[in-house]
């Protein structure tokens, strides 16, 4: 299982970590964190902990080193004042007051028991040596030595045995009291002939090496005891961290993490700032940080809920200024697109709801995550339609480049998506509109309910750009203002042309619209059309309508070979006002302006209609607009241009299909002979649209 996983690297982690706005932000916050002098959570913690083991540290060594200071240095006097005793009962036992030489024998046993006796110079006689008591009789019978040779028979022994000064102890008992040996060697004391030096000598080595060994034990035991302190205060620390300061730290992490609404994307089900371990208990926290978790995640959710309402980039513009929000516009220049499913209304009343809703998340999911891609703010869904804005609330430098690049990354992004009518699986298709224009930006409303909007004739006119795809057969319509945009801030090199010059309902300036068909790299024969295209309108401008008739011809062929998407309903168009200018030439003051009278327009079905009508027979064709007639109705793909539009909105106006063998022009029949009043239309049989 673990094979089949993909591998991620740190590298791609970190790339893909670093791409995003909340991961940029939380590095920031670390990275200020270690810098900062000590003010987070971590910094504190960190220093307590420093500071206590030190204190403890300190705390230890100081008790050690009162210890040592209070402690009452002993000195074992046991060799000294046996000596004295041993002194006594010899002289006796010498004098011949008693003659039990056993007796002292076993008082200097008993003197070894306690002492380890290596030399006893008693009165005059050695009666300890080689570790064995000397009487007169025996193989080691007692000699009488001077002191001179005692004292050197003692230094001697120490020699041979390599003690060091605190390894032994050599006593020196002279009339009563206790001399140094060295001192009555070199004759400082007076000689006395009735009282001699008695010696002895005693080694430490042992008690030395016991006194040795139990000081490194309490070495050994402060050395341990250092460290355990610490690491038990560590363990009391961390668990206080872990219960108080790694939740609260993990709360605040989030709360700056929503600072920038990406927290709000993270699933709901694990709690943030909350810990749990590999057992099935959680880790104990406190309890008031419990209920601060509680409110956070409820805050949370509902900033989540109402993110999906509000553009998101709107709200950080606020948070990063640090203001409230108030109603309030400013001017600026911006990058306007509407988007919207094209026929949405009558696929809506051939499939049932669940499919409806389900197609409709899908594209409107789809555009908004392109825009999103762009860097663009995503306004608001408007039924089927979609609004969305470049360089507000944010400053984006290249919007215009932008919005043309999301426009043509919607196209193909839609195309994806199918939608299935019974057993037929349809195409999905897209009107999209771009235009650029200085319009007001902010928040409208009123003071107790506001939204992020635009205001301004270049939001209207994007609007009614997109819905001009319906009248000319295309998909994506920009206007100038926009290409010469995006052609000053970031040239993408893409395939337009002009479709048209218009005025749109209650204007009288013209707008030049364009057609954004891709990109010229994407094929030869596309850039060819697009050329060729546009010489045939500078030709239309030009009153030279033959000429410009066989250049639009030309670009159906290029576009045919390009293998483009779409039926090339602008160019038949053209050929068609071409056409009728050659038939009927406009006046002198004409100049190319097609002044519209209506705001909406349905699906341009002209072609479709054409090629069905030529696939029946003159006589069928007869039948059936005969028929029409006389039931007072035609069908809907027979409509191209709805009824116009007045202001007023008169629910008398309705769409007027021309008779038969006659060709539209603007909102008259006209056959060749005469103009022919339009057939009058039943209410019903015109669908309602949705005024933009």
């Amino acid at each position: 299982i673990m094979e089949n996983k993909p591998v991620l690297t740190v590298e791609d982690f970190s790339q893909i970590f670093m791409g995003t706005g909340l991961g940029v932000l939380l590095v920031e916050f670390h990275r200020q964190d270690l810098e900062s002098d000590g003010g987070s959570v971590w910094a504190l913690t960190q220093r307590l902990s420093d500071s206590t083991a030190m204190k403890v540290c300190v705390g230890i060594l100081a008790l050690v080193a009162t210890m040592s200071l209070l402690e009452v240095d002993t000195i074992d006097h046991a060799p000294s004042h046996g000596l004295a005793q041993l002194d006594k009962i010899a002289r006796d036992v010498h004098q011949g007051n008693s003659t039990d030489w056993s007796y002292l024998c076993v008082q200097i046993k008993i003197y070894k028991g306690h002492n380890d006796l290596m030399y006893m110079y008693l009165d005059g006689w050695e009666h300890f040596d080689e570790n064995q008591c000397l009487t007169p009789t025996g193989a080691n019978s007692a000699l009488r030595v001077s002191e001179a040779y005692a004292l050197q028979r003692s230094d001697d022994l120490v020699e041979e045995a390599k003690l060091r000064a605190t390894e032994y102890e050599k006593s020196c008992w002279y009339i009563d009291q206790f001399v140094d040996c060295d001192e009555f060697l070199a004759g400082r004391y007076s000689s006395n002939e009735n009282r001699t030096l008695s010696i002895a000598l005693v080694d430490l080595s042992s008690k030395a090496k016991e006194a040795a060994f139990w000081s490194l034990m309490m070495v050994l035991a402060v050395l341990i005891q250092i460290p355990l302190s610490v690491y038990v205060l560590n363990l009391k620390i961390s668990t206080f961290s872990t219960t108080l300061l790694q939740p609260l730290r993990s709360l605040v992490d989030d709360m700056v993490a929503m600072s920038s609404l990406d927290l709000v994307k993270i699933d709901d089900h694990t709690a943030p700032g909350m810990l749990t371990s590999k057992s099935k208990d959680k880790i104990k926290t406190a309890e008031e940080l419990e209920n601060l978790n509680a409110a956070f995640r409820a805050m949370r959710s509902a900033i989540r809920s109402w993110s999906l309402f509000v553009p998101p980039s709107v709200v950080e513009r606020f948070y990063d200024a640090g203001l409230e929000a108030k109603v309030g516009v400013t001017r600026c220049e911006v990058t306007v697109l509407f988007c919207d499913i094209d026929g949405f209304e009558e696929t809506c009343r051939e499939i049932d709801a669940d499919a409806v809703l389900s197609n409709l998340t899908g594209v409107l999911g789809t555009i908004a995550d392109e825009i999103q891609l762009q860097q663009g703010t995503f306004l608001e869904f408007i039924s089927d339609e979609v609004m969305a804005v470049f360089n507000a609330p944010n400053k984006l430098p290249g919007h215009a480049s932008a919005g043309l690049q999301c426009a043509i990354a919607i196209q193909k992004a839609v195309r994806k998506h199918k939608v299935r009518v019974g057993d037929e699986e349809r195409p999905i298709r897209v009107r999209v509109g771009v235009h650029t224009a200085s319009i007001l930006a902010g928040n409208i409303g009123s003071h107790q309910r506001i939204k992020y909007g635009l205001l301004g004739d270049g939001v209207n006119l994007a609007a009614r750009m997109k819905g001009l795809n319906s009248k000319y057969g295309t998909c994506t319509l920009c206007s100038q203002n926009c290409l010469a945009e995006s052609l000053k801030q970031n040239p993408l090199n893409l395939a337009t042309r002009p479709v048209d010059l218009v005025a749109v309902k209650g204007k009288t300036e013209p707008t030049k619209i364009c057609e954004v068909m891709g990109y010229l790299s994407d094929e030869a024969n596309l850039a060819e059309a697009v050329r060729r295209h546009q010489r045939g309108f500078d030709l239309y401008l030009e009153r030279k309508f033959k000429q410009a008739k066989e250049k639009f011809e030309e670009v159906g062929s290029f576009l045919a070979v390009a293998d483009y998407a779409l039926e090339d309903e602008t160019s038949q168009m053209m050929i068609d006002r071409c056409e009728e200018y050659m038939k009927n030439p406009p006046p002198a003051e004409w100049d190319g302006v097609e002044h519209l009278k209506s705001k909406s327009f349905q699906v341009g079905q002209r072609q479709k209609s054409a090629a069905k009508m030529t696939e029946m027979g003159e006589e069928a064709q007869q039948a059936k607009m005969a028929q029409e007639r006389a039931n007072g109705m035609v069908p809907e793909e027979e409509i191209f241009l709805l009824a116009d539009e007045e202001d007023t909105h008169d629910d008398d106006a309705r769409a007027k299909p021309c008779a038969n063998a006659c060709t539209w022009n603007a909102m008259l029949c006209r056959s060749n002979q005469e103009e022919v009043a339009p057939v009058q239309v039943q209410a019903a049989s015109v669908p309602t649209l949705l005024d933009i």
